[in-house]
């Protein structure tokens, strides 16, 4: 649902009563913004609200969607309704509320701890401001906590909580530690006010220094667990083994300082990790460790809240959706200007967040070893910062980068379709040359204009571009299907070369005009595409399909030789991913000749248990897959026996296909438009007798001329496969041998060599 009216359409349907309604937007609200869609969100709250707005749970999540957002002014007051909820530590107290309007001049005011102790650490620093305005204080906090509030937070009294009872003290107002923004008003730039405001003793200092001692390496202390009876601790903790690529680069030394359950997997690792764990028992000893250290990389824990109220670098790894306080897409944190954000581009994969690390720490490392003789100190946070201002001048193996500048106009990374695309393209091409990212608002400076290359995404097909800014060089990207107009002719003259994905799609260029071409064409990950001996169990013969339902990709095909053969062969099963979000793409299905199309149901499964219907084809026989992330195909891909691919158009080469193919398996594919370029007579089963196949507009505008494999031939390739079930294998050998060239590194460098760096 995208907006109000469809919502209100749909759950009219569903639910006539208003309490019924909050809960089914609120529990939208929540998929989408666990999805990123913070204002889609923030929208299905306010329906929420709308039909109910006495209940806690909207205004909770609405409140986590406008702070994720930054906007703290109404975040703030939402953020309130907390207190409703059954999680939130009830409290009975004689004295009122501290609420904004009051003045708490000679006022004695009781500050109690909330939530977790990372909360208590990050908020602590806005008592100082009370005590400004003229309040006497008293902060009562967890007894682990104690001993470094009374260290660092002066001019109040700091006392244990006893649970939930009443301290016996004589104030006036009470007002828990997270309410403190809204009461004081509090903006953004009060967020880093007297940084760093967390101290360790001088005696906790000196004990952990005779623990870590003076070393040449860089000393890391590390954390990848957090609190197990947290919510979202299986989001936010990683494991222990994935810190092993650190210590490859020689100058580091690792230094644990995990506590808890976590510590167990000490016992799995196979590298040297110093384990302080007896030694920290308190929260002070944790802050003496963390001021003889030079950096701490560690999970959304309180360990990264100690380390940035302390000041010292911290690096923060973070779930593709974290908690409120880090935000979106930034790669700073508003609350402590020594920390870094680390964050996964896709739901749990914590991969590309290392490597992210990786080269990172390479930088630092390398830059040490260039600058032998410069003696920086990387515990003051000015050295640090000077420190993560450096150009990235080596790769991962800590061989330097090519010499130049590439300025990266990419539309977002993830895990499907483009988003995929983008994703290797920025961090293959950041591995070989220094990169900027126009989508990261890396823009170049005025005098960069001059000599900047801009290689950026061309949106539609009139060929204009992602980013309205033009450098030196430009270089635009394009993958198309249908046919090309008076505007992508004129248009293509604004860029030094339109580079395209596939020969056909070159072709339809140079056919055009367009002689200012190039080729990239794009790869697979081939840590993530693979092959595997492991042979099913059962006897059934399992044909996959992937790509978008749509009339281009030839689902209509495939469905036609399924209701045929299923007739013939009772273990012939079909598992397909081919959910469309695209509603006109989807539609386009109405001009196939080979099933009916209908659009009844109001889920995807629906949706396609209906066509199945409709087309005399057995669901039951059928595996509809929802919308599957790019990680977890190559499980899907295995499964099955081959792949069935009789797309009538690939503007680019056809992913979901190579990257079915660099697992081994073997695929019945059409041998047209872009699927020429990685399929042969010998790594796949190639459909050959096409026909002409052509879509007109309303105004008989030609805007699709694409190739129609044969049914027959379908049906009879798919017959051969089935009953030469071990000829397969060899045909997925060659398909997983072909798929080695066809890496993302190698797009890498070939597009360093189209733009001439």
């Amino acid at each position: 649902m995208g907006n109000e009216k469809e919502a209100e359409q749909y759950f009219d349907k569903v639910a006539d009563d208003n309490n019924a309604k909050v809960i089914a937007f609120t529990n939208l609200g929540v998929l989408r913004m666990g999805l990123g869609f913070v204002e889609e969100a923030i929208e299905y709250f306010n329906l929420a609200l709308k039909a109910n707005d006495n209940i806690t749970e909207p205004h909770y999540n609405k409140a986590h969607a406008l702070l994720i957002s930054g906007n703290f002014a109404e975040g703030w007051k939402e953020y309130e309704w907390r207190k409703k909820r059954k999680e939130f530590l009830p409290r009975e107290f004689s004295k009122p509320e501290l609420v904004p309007g009051i003045d708490v001049k000679g006022m004695r005011i009781l500050v109690y701890d909330e939530q977790g102790l990372g909360d208590a650490i990050q908020f602590i620093r806005f008592v100082p401001l009370l005590i400004k305005q003229g309040a006497i204080v008293i902060v009562e906090c967890h007894e682990s906590l104690y001993e470094l509030f009374n260290e660092s937070v002066h001019n109040t009294s700091i006392i244990k909580r006893n649970e939930a009872k009443e301290p016996e003290i004589e104030y006036d107002y009470q007002i828990p530690l997270l309410s403190l923004p809204l009461y004081l008003n509090i903006v953004t730039e009060d967020f880093t006010k007297g940084i760093p405001y967390i101290f360790a003793n001088p005696a906790s200092t000196q004990k952990m220094f005779d623990l870590i001692g003076v070393e040449n390496n860089l000393k890391i202390g590390i954390v990848w667990g957090g609190n197990p009876n947290h919510t979202s601790d299986y989001k936010r903790s990683c494991k222990l083994r994935h810190f092993k690529s650190l210590l490859s680069i020689n100058g580091t030394k690792l230094f644990a300082l995990q506590k808890g359950n976590p510590l167990q997997q000490v016992n799995e690792i196979d590298f040297p990790l110093v384990v302080l764990n007896e030694h920290l028992n308190t929260f002070m000893d944790t802050a003496g460790a963390i001021a003889n250290l030079d950096l701490i990389i560690t999970i959304d824990t309180s360990i990264a809240h100690l380390a940035g109220a302390m000041g010292k670098p911290v690096w923060l790894l973070l779930p593709f959706f974290p908690d409120w306080r880090w935000m979106l897409k930034r790669k700073d944190s508003p609350w402590y200007p020594s920390m870094r954000l680390f964050r996964q581009s896709e739901d749990d994969n914590w991969g590309f967040v290392f490597t992210e690390v990786f080269n990172e720490l390479m930088k630092i490392i390398m830059q040490q070893k260039c600058n032998a003789q410069t003696n920086l100190d990387l515990s003051t946070q000015s050295d640090y910062s000077a420190l993560a201002a450096l150009d990235n001048q080596f790769n991962h193996n800590g061989d330097l980068k090519r010499k130049g500048k590439l300025f990266l106009g990419l539309s977002g990374t993830g895990d499907f379709g483009w988003g995929v695309v983008n994703k290797y393209l920025k961090q293959e091409v950041s591995s070989k040359i220094e990169v900027r990212s126009l989508e990261e608002n890396q823009y170049p400076a005025l005098d960069e204009l001059k000599h900047a290359k801009i290689f950026q995404l061309i949106k539609d097909l009139d060929f204009n571009p992602l980013f309205e800014i033009k450098g030196k060089e430009n270089f635009g990207y394009t993958v198309f299907e249908n046919e090309l107009n008076v505007k992508s002719v004129k248009n293509a003259k604004n860029y030094d070369k339109i580079i395209t994905a596939s020969t056909w799609d070159y072709n339809k260029l140079l056919a055009t005009g367009i002689n200012n071409a190039d080729l990239l064409i794009q790869g697979i990950d081939p840590k993530m595409f693979y092959p595997d001996d492991k042979k099913r169990v059962d006897n059934l013969f399992v044909i996959f399909s992937g790509g978008k339902f749509e009339i281009r990709k030839g689902q209509d095909l495939i469905l036609k030789a399924i209701s045929v053969l299923q007739k013939k062969y009772s273990d012939i099963i079909l598992v397909n991913a081919w959910y469309n979000a695209w509603v006109e793409s989807l539609r386009l299905m109405r001009f196939s000749k080979y099933i009916k199309y209908e659009e009844k149901g109001n889920t995807w499964d629906d949706f396609m248990n209906n066509i199945y219907y409709c087309n005399d084809i057995d669901p039951k026989k059928i595996f509809t897959l929802p919308l599957v992330p790019n990680k977890d195909l190559r499980k899907v891909y295995l499964k099955s026996d081959i792949g069935l691919f009789p797309n009538r158009c690939e503007g680019g080469t056809n992913l979901v296909m190579m990257e079915y193919m660099a697992c081994g398996k073997p695929v019945i594919a059409s041998f047209n438009s872009g699927h020429k370029d990685v399929l042969t007579e010998n790594n796949s089963i190639m459909l050959k007798n096409m026909r002409e196949f052509k879509l007109f507009d309303s105004e008989n505008t030609l805007f699709a001329d694409w190739e129609e494999p044969d049914i027959d031939e379908i049906i009879t390739k798919i017959e051969f496969a089935y009953h030469n079930r071990s000829a397969l294998k060899e045909v997925g050998n060659k398909a997983a041998e072909t798929m080695k060239k066809f890496t993302w590194a190698n797009t890498a460098l070939n597009l360093l060599k189209a733009v001439g760096l």
